[in-house]
Parts: C-alpha cells; structure tokens; sequence
C-alpha cells in the first residue's frame, strides 16, 4: 500500500508543478530508482522502493498530459474560419448572449489543422442544435484559457479537466446531416426529452428546472439568483449529481434488494452479489441518465471498486478500499486532480471514516450522525476557503436538513416521476421543491464569512489542524489543533499601494483586495495590464 500511495503522489504532483516534467526521463529515473533499490538490503527495500514509484506516476502523468497537448489547436488556426463535422454531446444551454454547446469532433474538412476530439460553442444566432444531431458547420476557435486570478474560477483548468481544449463562436452555413447513432447520441435525446416532458407538465419554474437539474443533470435551467442562494447556504454540491446522489441512491437500491432477498429466492445467487450488482447497475443508469459525466464516472468507478472488494471478501479495509478507489479514479483520469470536486468527495469520504474508528463499540444513530457533520464541517473548512474564498455559517445547519431531504426524498420521487408514464409523481416533486427553495430563502439570509486567498503554508497547517481535530479521542492535544485553523482564518495580505479612491471604471476584487481595470483578471499579471492605483496582494505578483 505504500508504492500505491506514492504512486498516487507522484500522480498528484504533476499538477503542481511549474513546468510539466520530461515523461521519458521521469521513467528513466524510475528504473534506474527501481535498479538501485534492489541492490539494498532487504531492510531498506520498502522504503527505497517509493522513489521509483513516485516517478512512475509522475511519468505516467506527464505521459498523459503529452498526449493531450498534442491535441491542442494550433495556434497558428485561432480566430481562423474551420470547417468541421461534429456531433452535439450533451444539453445544451440558452443563455443571454447565445446558445451554448458542446461537440464531439468526427473529422476536420479545413486541410492542414485538426481540431481536438472536444470542442465547446457559442451560437449567438439562438439557432436551434437539437441533442445528439451531427452538423457541417464553421467557426472560429481559440484555446482555453482562463483568468489570472489566483483565487478565482479557472476557466483553462477546469476546461482542461473536462477534456475540452478548444472553444470558439459558430458562423453561417450551417448544414445538418444524418443523426448520430452512438449510444451516447441516444441517452442524450432520451434527457432532452424527459426535459422537455417535465416543462410541459410543469411549466418553466424553478422546480422544474431543479427536478430537471437533479434527475438529468440540466443545470442550464437553474436561473442566477437560486445559485446565489445555494451558494450562500453551502447547498450547490446538492443541485449537481454528483458522488453524494448517485452513492445514496445506491445505498436506497442495496436496501431494498437486501429485504427482497431475504423473502425471496435470489436463484441461486449468493445474496452479497445480488445486492452488490443491484446497487451498482443502479448508479451506472443514474450516472448514463445524467449523460456520463466525468464526474458521474468518477463516482461510479469509486463505488465499483469499494462494492468489488466487499463482493471478493478480501478482508480490507475502509482505508484501504479507499486508495484503491482513488488509485483507478487517478489512473483512469489523471487529470482529475484538477477538479476540487474530486478532493472534496474523497476527503469528506474520509473524514467520515475517521470519525468511526478506533470505537470500543459502534455509536448509536444519532450520535454517529452529529460525529460525521462534525468531521464533514471541520474538514471542508480549509478547503471551502481556499478554492472559494468564503465560508456559509450556516451551511453546517443547511446540510443537515438539506442532505436527507434531496437525497432521501426529493430526488427519489423527482426520479420516479421522470420515469412513470404520470402527471401527478411530478406534481409531488415540484411541491418537495417549492419546500425545499422555502428552506434556502430562510437559511440564505444568515450572514457570509469572507476571507482572504490564503498561501499555501497556511492552507496545508489547516488541513493539519483540521485532521488533528477529528482524530480519535485518545490521541493526545486535540485541543491545540483549533489554533492550526486561526492563521488561515485571520490572514490578510499585505497592501502595496494604497489609493484613497478609485475611479468609477474600476471594480473591487475581493479575492485579492485590489482594484483592477473592467476586462482586466484580478489581479492583473502584468504591469502593463494594472493601473497606476491599484491594490495588489503579496500572493499575486511581485511588483506594486
């Protein structure tokens, strides 16, 4: 298990890293690591063995990441007509400036240029690109790039993620061909459907497009202000299908094949493998009916491994199913380290293990229940301030009543209503919305702590404290850990240059406490890009 952990590692570092490591000479090091370690002594073999296997995940990675780089558009081609033959993957979405989708790239018409496998468009001619048809079209395409902000959103990574290098503005001369056949092309015209079923039963509502968003992952329905409020109560994780909807369907799917089994034959089936089976056939259609995301198949692929090793009875651990779970997460898609998604769902996985071990006897209900929110909202909370910048104070209160509510409730009956040939299960569902948005208006009046992007010592001294603080009850100084938490919590950044006021063309950057031009990232990367007053942070250049 420790080679697999640095094997992860070395995974994980290569998106950290300035630069991206020469994948050939990362194996070379690994072998010649490898050779170096089996001339040690016996002793000192299991530890001479993690150099190699660290570079081995960081070769693989690199190897990776070459291979998708070599897919970037050229940049000799952006902004640059391209004639193309593509399929619409996908919802797509109307938005104020244009309709925006994403396509699946069959074959490239404009000799000289290929274009990556995945494209993302913007139509601002609000022409109709029904789901799963295939087009000849034309438009200009620029690489992904993201904003300078250190503590803002990142557009590239997250685009990069995605697997999407390319995005670009459709033209005229459009021309439609023959449908896609694919499997895929099929589960997407199955969502649109049911999207448009639900819009006809219950109108454009906002509980329709929340039924929309959590049975087929439409978010594009959702209108800005809602996902203002589900910000400010913690409760965004909810909206999307995400690990926590497709593992508590699971869990509802095991439960009801379990008492089955025990009143009913399981022909000849060992009852383990039924409920194993059932539960995971039952995630694998939520995952394709919220068109197979990537992070629909990350869960997926967790829960298989973990429902694998219980069905095989090989004695592990909680532990030690999870870095499994993380190690075919990372190995199939090592480009997910760049989703804070991913992190969130296996640290809070974590933390919820961590609050249960080392028990003379299991807790009761409730008390198991207060044990793992208290592990989930100590373990979030350096995170929430790093990728996010802010912490809900009441998104604690919010989880506990919203998590059973949508997981438990809302979304099975949204489920069902999807799927049965009836008006009235929709009906139910939107009164369970129309509930559960009356709960958010409440929640989302308490206040917002703000706090300032904090270095990446003081991030990692929280994650420190935040695991100290959760540990068992034996392990000595738990109560110092609390004071591991205050350095990220009352950091501010040093100001550079202080102006009285500022013009009324610029706008306030929390993130970074500074002024910065209007089309301009905050904070700006360059000198040439900032003006004269601005207010730049010590974590965001060098110069004042």
């Amino acid at each position: 298990m420790p080679v697999l952990i640095a094997v992860l590692c070395g995974i994980a570092a290569c998106a950290v890293l300035p630069a991206l490591p020469a994948a050939t000479a990362c194996l070379g090091l690994a072998a010649g690591a490898a050779a170096l370690a089996a001339c040690l002594p016996s002793r000192a073999r299991p530890w001479a063995a993690l150099a190699p296997a660290f570079l081995l995940g960081l070769g693989y990675a690199a190897w990776r990441a070459d291979s998708r780089m070599a897919q970037q558009l050229p940049a000799d081609w952006q902004q640059r007509p391209i004639v193309f033959v593509g399929e619409v993957r996908g919802l797509p979405q109307p938005g104020e400036y244009g309709t925006r989708l994403t396509m699946e790239v069959e074959r490239t018409l404009t000799p000289g240029v290929d274009l990556p496998p995945t494209v993302r468009l913007t139509d601002f001619r609000r022409r109709e690109w029904p789901t799963g048809s295939r087009w000849r079209a034309e438009a200009r395409f620029k690489r992904s790039r993201g904003r300078a902000n250190p503590f803002g959103f990142d557009v590239e990574q997250w685009q990069w993620s995605e697997g999407v290098l390319a995005s670009g503005s459709l033209g005229a001369g459009e021309r439609r061909l023959e449908d896609g056949r694919a499997p895929l092309a099929w589960v997407d015209r199955a969502r649109a459907a049911l999207v448009a079923r639900i819009e006809r039963v219950l109108g454009e509502s906002r509980e329709a497009a929340l039924i929309a968003a959590l049975t087929v992952g439409a978010q594009q329905g959702v209108a800005r202000e809602d996902w203002r409020l589900f910000a400010a109560t913690g409760l965004t994780h909810l909206i999307s299908i995400s690990g926590l909807h497709i593992t508590m369907l699971a869990g509802l799917a095991a439960a009801a094949l379990a008492w089955l089994a025990r009143r009913l034959p399981a022909f000849g089936l060992p009852p383990r493998l039924l409920i194993a089976g059932g539960a995971f056939l039952t995630a694998a259609a939520y995952a394709l009916l919220a068109g197979f995301s990537v992070p629909t198949q990350r869960t997926l692929f967790m829960l298989g491994v973990g429902l694998a090793a219980l069905c095989l009875r090989r004695g592990l651990s909680p532990f030690r199913i999870w870095w499994l779970a993380l190690a075919v997460v990372l190995l199939i898609d090592p480009f997910c380290v760049l989703a804070p998604g991913v992190w969130l769902s296996f640290g809070l996985v974590a933390a919820l293990m961590a609050s249960t071990i080392a028990r003379r006897r299991a807790p009761g209900k409730w008390r198991a229940a207060l044990a793992g929110q208290w592990a989930a909202g100590v373990c979030t909370l350096a995170p929430l301030v790093w990728w996010f910048g802010g912490i809900p104070l009441v998104s604690p209160l919010a989880n506990a009543l919203g998590i059973p509510y949508v997981s438990l409730l809302l979304t099975p009956l949204a489920l069902a209503a999807v799927l049965l040939p009836l008006e009235w299960p929709l009906h139910g569902a939107a009164w369970l919305a129309r509930g559960f948005y009356w709960g958010v208006e409440r929640l989302a009046q308490a206040p917002v702590l703000p706090l300032a992007g904090t270095p990446l010592p003081l991030f990692l001294l929280a994650l420190l404290g935040s695991a100290w603080l959760i540990a068992p009850r034996g392990v000595p100084g738990r109560g110092l850990a609390a004071l591991m938490l205050l350095p990220m919590l009352l950091y501010r950044p040093r100001r550079r240059l202080r102006a009285r006021s500022a013009p009324p063309c610029w706008t306030w950057a929390r993130a970074c406490r500074c002024w910065c031009r209007p089309g301009v990232a905050p904070c700006c990367s360059t000198p040439a890009q900032a003006g004269p007053r601005e207010w730049c942070c010590r974590s965001c250049a060098a110069w004042g």
